[in-house]
């Protein structure tokens, strides 16, 4: 019986058929039980010019050496997940085989923990240009098994064990993958210790997910573009680390040193590099100085994707890192700890186009916060803590350009009335005169500048010639929250008890987390007025003391601040 096709799978099958098989050029021998393969189980197949031939998962045990001998057109040869076939086997099956015209040869998953150095010998001068030893499990690489491959573009060696690289040339070689593997320390590609490459043509390399701590100086790739070696345990980035990679466009950072800690002057003088990922490394950018962190990326003036998702940034810090970057297009800012976007935070960036800050804790910006990336075509705002939009929330230039903004997962308001709320404040602090120091040095100055967020305080914001009375009516409708300051001094003012009045008012309405009390100091009897009282019984406080507990105090401020209206309270120090 005659069949004709191009492609041919057998499954589940044994290999001894009655028929006779014409203009087969692809083979697939897929989840069988073979278990012994040789020249004469498969000589029907020899009538056709096989160009692929596959077998995966076929309980091969044996393998005789001179079954592959008949296949002399066979362009790419797989045999994978065959735990129990050696690789001596599979050796001496090509030392066999007639490969002139082998171009691609795959064997993964076999479970190998070594394999032979004379394994390529067959196919060390023909045109093999692709090698793929994934998930075996390899413990040593030899670069020796495949120098003097005059072809060989693509080396395949991820998801192994492989601890030791014994270095070697191969010229030719344009891809090479070792991620996931257990390498500790950076091979060495330089011959001789000097400058010379031992793999001059390398374009992209992989040593992703291994154990390397401490990466030194890259060097002897002089045409390297992409570099991957994230998920490392490498907890500093070095001066000069990637200056001798005149060639770099791409570089992968991203879940290193878990967390990364140190990034020194001089880390990026990469002039070459167009996309950086320093995604999840957890690493706190207020550590680099002011001028450290405006010239972290000061050589990178190419650069037009930044991946800065999973750090720890603000409005301040942010601003100095990017403002070079006038060829950014791509910036992802995603879990960096954002909070309130003042204007400024977002420097001139004439082609930006996609702009990432989900899984924030955004829950406003000012009014010209995007004046300066309105290129901007997508913008993800999801999973914030944003309650308004409105059509004065993104400027009529920005939305010209815009084709998507996502706003999903944000608590947003339902009614009417709320939604027609404009907060150009996070909170109102009422405070009294004898506290201003403490309100406008500590208090005011500390998150407003660390942490990114707008008050409205009197002394500073309100209007002149207009009544007082007028004035907090007006900025208190322009505040998400009030923050209310209480000590003795405040407790015997007249004017502030009237004030605790009126935000009786915004509690009743918008429940408890809409206020955010700060105790400095305990209220003596004589002070402690009826309202106040009913407003400490009704609203968890916090109590502010300097030195031993004063960080307590200020993340208890900034996690209250930033709650969304309606949430429970956070716990009470």
């Amino acid at each position: 019986m005659y069949k004709i096709c191009s492609h041919l799978l057998w499954e589940k099958s044994n290999l001894y058929s009655t028929f006779f098989l014409v203009n087969v050029r692809t083979i697939t021998f897929l989840n069988g039980n073979i278990r012994t393969l040789s020249r004469e189980s498969i000589k029907n197949l020899t009538f056709n010019d096989i160009l692929k031939l596959n077998f995966t998962n076929n309980a091969v045990v044996r393998l005789e050496p001179e079954t592959l001998s008949n296949f002399t057109t066979i362009v790419s040869l797989t045999i994978s997940s065959e735990p129990a076939l050696l690789a001596t086997d599979v050796m001496n099956a090509l030392n066999h085989m007639k490969t002139a015209h082998l171009k691609s040869l795959t064997l993964t998953r076999n479970d190998w923990l070594y394999i032979p150095n004379d394994m390529f010998k067959a196919i060390k001068t023909n045109k093999i240009r692709n090698i793929n030893l994934n998930r075996n499990n390899l413990q040593l690489l030899n670069f020796s098994w495949f120098s003097n491959m005059s072809h060989l573009l693509n080396l395949r060696v991820s998801f192994n064990k492989i601890s030791t690289i014994i270095q070697d040339s191969i010229f030719s070689l344009r891809n090479l993958f070792l991620g996931s593997n257990e390498i500790t320390k950076l091979p060495k590609f330089c011959i001789n210790h000097g400058n010379k490459s031992a793999l001059p043509n390398l374009r992209h390399l992989s040593l992703s997910n291994n154990r390397i701590g401490n990466i030194g100086q890259f060097r002897c790739f002089p045409r390297l573009k992409t570099l991957k070696i994230g998920d490392n345990w490498i907890g500093t980035i070095n001066k000069n680390t990637f200056t001798e990679l005149k060639e770099l466009t791409d570089l992968s950072l991203q879940v290193i040193g878990k967390p990364l800690k140190k990034i020194e002057d001089g880390a990026f003088n990469i002039p070459s590099l167009q996309r950086l990922s320093l995604r999840d490394c957890h690493f706190r950018f207020e550590r680099l100085s002011p001028s450290a962190q405006s010239s972290m990326l000061s050589s990178c003036r190419d650069l037009g994707f930044l991946d800065l998702s999973g750090n720890y940034l603000n409005s301040t810090i942010l601003p100095r890192i990017i403002s070079q970057l006038k060829q950014l297009r791509y910036l992802n800012l995603e879990n960096t700890r954002l909070s309130f976007l003042p204007e400024g935070v977002f420097p001139e960036l004439p082609v930006i186009q996609t702009l990432i800050m989900t899984m924030n804790q955004i829950y406003g910006w000012d009014r010209d916060v995007f004046a300066r990336v309105t290129s901007l075509q997508y913008l993800d705002l999801r999973h914030n803590l944003i309650k308004i939009v409105n059509e004065s929330s993104f400027q009529t230039a920005l939305l010209a350009n815009l084709k998507k903004i996502s706003l999903a997962k944000n608590p947003f308001a339902c009614t009417c009335e709320q939604i027609c709320d404009d907060y150009e404040y996070h909170a109102f602090v009422v405070y009294c005169d004898e506290n201003r120091m403490w309100v406008h040095d500590e208090f005011v100055k500390k998150l407003e500048n660390e942490e990114g967020f707008k008050f409205c305080i009197y002394h500073r914001d309100f209007e002149v010639g207009k009544p007082i009375s007028v004035n907090i009516d007006q900025y208190l409708k322009k505040s998400w929250k009030v923050v209310v300051i209480i000590s003795n001094a405040f407790a015997k003012s007249e004017w502030c008890q009237w004030e605790v009045d009126i935000i009786q008012e915004r509690r009743r309405r918008e429940g408890r987390n809409a206020l955010l009390l700060v105790m400095l100091e305990n209220l003596t009897s004589k002070n402690m007025t009826s309202p106040l009282r009913t407003l400490l019984d009704s609203t968890p406080h916090l109590r502010y003391k300097k030195g031993i507990g004063e960080n307590l105090f200020w993340n208890a401020v900034i996690k209250d601040l930033r709650k969304a209206v309606g949430q429970p309270p956070i716990s009470e120090l």
